[in-house]
């Protein structure tokens, strides 16, 4: 369609048009009425949104590190790499997406007979074929394709959407999310910090009784006896009912390992352990005096006060660094019950109809003019 000079001629495109005017707006009637039946069938969906941005420790994230190493394998069947490098925020995002956290919502809310209303019998209240009841394994697949976890890698904000046929459902499952994820994190979070101070704990509460018998045997020796320098009638027994160290097999022995560095704390604790094997070697050792045993028994209540103030400190100095490595995220939007649909967007499915049909018929057109100039020149051959 151009002219002996070689030069295009407008005209001549649109007379092809013009010529085929009818067929045109037949195919893109005929198309947009289509889409906007099928657009009007369309099931309305509605997506509820909530966001939320992890709380930076100077931790580093090790709380995190905690959780998703228990996770096992659900990084991998997420998708993300966890490694040592990876951001809280990744580690958030794995967890959200995990099959553990799908699995808590659905059995927490009872979500099986909403995720399979068609095979739910509401008024028996029962699976209306008993051999067709799905199980969690599909159940799993089908919440992943309705949850969409997004991360901006440049603000750390996770966004969890949720994408159903119902509104308040659509809220309702996102911040199930939320509060699960939480609770995950509570029941899974066992630090570093969290093991030293336990550790800690344990032995300041055993010290604290071992302090407080030892008072009482002063005040018994006081009482029962007037303190003599010469006199040796008092029998001391050093029996003891369990191992020196049997307060340390009470606690995890990995706490052990945690505890931090003090040298203090532990020469203290060798040389009580050291002298209580050496007194356990014999039951009773009679006839000491009881000055002597006095200033035994005021020893060993001075050693066990020492111990005591080093372990408090060691247990404030555990808290603070517990406090460091706290799992804690921000819910910067809770999600709320969407109002409006979030699809079918049925002006822009109209729209793209329409225009897409509108380009077919006119190539249709120039397709069916260029096959009749074709076949003329045949003819004239």
């Amino acid at each position: 369609m151009s002219n002996v000079n070689g030069e295009i001629n407008i005209f001549e495109y649109w007379n092809v048009v013009w010529r085929y005017r009818k067929m045109i707006a037949a195919i893109v009637a005929t198309v947009s009425i289509i889409a906007v039946v099928v657009s009007l069938m369309m099931t309305k969906l509605y997506k509820a949104e909530a966001v939320i941005m992890p709380v930076s420790s100077s931790g580093g994230g090790g709380g995190l590190s905690a959780i998703t190493s228990q996770l096992g394998g659900l990084a991998s069947l997420a998708g993300l790499n966890i490694s040592g490098g990876a951001s809280d925020s990744d580690k958030l995002a794995t967890i959200l997406k995990s099959r553990t956290l799908a699995e808590n919502v659905i059995e927490q809310e009872n979500l099986m007979p909403v995720l399979y209303r068609d095979s739910w019998d509401k008024k028996k209240d029962a699976w209306k074929d008993d051999s067709l009841t799905p199980n969690m394994e599909d159940a799993v697949r089908k919440m992943k394709g309705i949850v969409t976890v997004s991360e901006d890698k440049k603000t750390k904000v996770i966004s969890l959407s949720v994408l159903t046929d119902a509104p308040e459902l659509s809220a309702h499952i996102a911040n199930a999310y939320l509060a699960e994820l939480q609770n995950f994190i509570n029941d899974n979070a066992l630090t570093t910090a969290k093991r030293n101070r336990l550790f800690i704990e344990g032995q300041l509460e055993e010290n604290k009784k071992d302090l407080l018998e030892a008072g009482k045997e002063i005040n018994a020796f006081y009482n029962a006896k007037g303190v003599s320098n010469v006199e040796s009638d008092v029998d001391v027994s050093v029996g003891m009912t369990e191992s020196p160290d049997a307060s340390l097999d009470r606690k995890p022995r990995f706490a052990a390992r945690d505890m931090q560095d003090d040298p203090a704390l532990r020469n203290l604790l060798a040389e009580k352990i050291k002298v209580e094997e050496e007194l356990a070697k014999a039951k009773t050792v009679r006839d000491v005096p009881q000055q002597v045993y006095l200033a035994y028994l005021m020893l060993r209540r001075e050693l066990l006060a020492k111990v005591n103030a080093i372990l408090t400190t060691q247990y404030e100095m555990a808290k603070i660094e517990e406090s460091k490595e706290d799992l804690a995220f921000q819910v910067i939007d809770q999600a709320v019950v969407p109002i409006k649909r979030t699809s079918p967007k049925r002006a822009k499915i109209c729209m793209i109809s329409f225009f897409t049909a509108l380009f077919a018929a006119i190539f249709i057109a120039f397709f069916v003019e260029y096959m009749k100039k074709v076949k003329t020149m045949s003819h004239k051959n």
